[in-house]
């Protein structure tokens, strides 16, 4: 995907999507690529922290895209790349964001609780882990602190 397609694409319903998740809780914004640094990343996600989960979102493109729940525990790998999620949902990145955004908390009663094994396709390329930006969707965090 050139840059002009990916623009095209984070400028559509995506967009909106994002906007929804920045007035709704704290996120962070990682992109991932070569060109990352310029904010021109290959892959997009999207990451909110719970004590012991991970809310993640992971936008390939505007066709695919991946949303999910891991929980933070030893040997469960990375939150990018987990081996175990409880929940999870695939499809275009501006359902999988909205997806997301209707998931209950972590602990309520209408949590979902799936345990499944990750599709590791569906997670960030392992050439491009090394090649991370990260930027707090909110000015006015509470926290600085960088959250990996």
């Amino acid at each position: 995907m050139d840059r002009a397609d990916r623009d095209k694409w984070v400028a559509k319903g995506t967009q909106i999507a994002l906007q929804e998740l920045i007035m709704s809780e704290e996120w962070w914004l990682h992109g991932f690529g070569n060109r990352a640094r310029d904010w021109q990343p290959d892959v997009i996600a999207v990451t909110r922290l719970w004590q012991h989960t991970a809310d993640v979102v992971v936008l390939h493109s505007e066709e695919r895209a991946v949303a999910y729940r891991a929980p933070e525990i030893e040997g469960n790998g990375t939150r990018f790349a987990p081996r175990i999620v409880t929940w999870i949902f695939a499809g275009a990145a501006v359902d999988a964001l909205r997806a997301m955004l209707r998931l209950p908390l972590p602990g309520s009663e209408s949590e979902p609780y799936a345990p499944t094994a990750f599709p590791s396709s569906s997670g960030i390329p392992n050439a491009l882990l090394s090649l991370e930006v990260v930027k707090p969707l909110r000015t006015s965090c509470s926290s600085t602190q960088d959250r990996r």
